[in-house]
């Protein structure tokens, strides 16, 4: 895929093309799926979410992501209901096609 292949895709077929990691604008999963796992398990331990986030160096509002569904369904909930500092999916593919135009480092899905 080169940079004219995605400068000329729709703004949908970039949001799915074009992966800017560790930013704002691609709202992934961040934690593998260990260690997902070892926060199940130690969760299943007994230990606390305060406990398991220290330990695996993670925010303890992350740990209760996996480890309370009440909380997970509430964070769930509260996705899309507003716009706080986020772009739409034109603003976003458009940001998106200037990224890769300059050059920056973006992944491409092997789909």
């Amino acid at each position: 895929m080169t940079k004219s292949d995605i400068y000329n895709m729709n703004d949908y077929s970039v949001n799915r093309a074009v992966k800017i990691q560790g930013t704002k604008f691609d709202r992934k999963r961040k934690l593998s799926e260990k260690t997902i796992s070892e926060i199940m398990r130690l969760n299943r331990c007994g230990c606390s979410d305060s406990k398991i986030a220290k330990k695996l160096n993670l925010s303890s509002s992350n740990v209760r992501y996996y480890t309370n569904e009440e909380y997970r369904n509430m964070v769930n909930h509260r996705k899309g209901s507003h716009s706080r500092g986020y772009l739409s999916d034109s603003n976003r593919a458009e940001y998106k096609r200037k990224l890769v135009m300059s050059g920056a480092h973006v992944i491409y899905p092997m789909d």
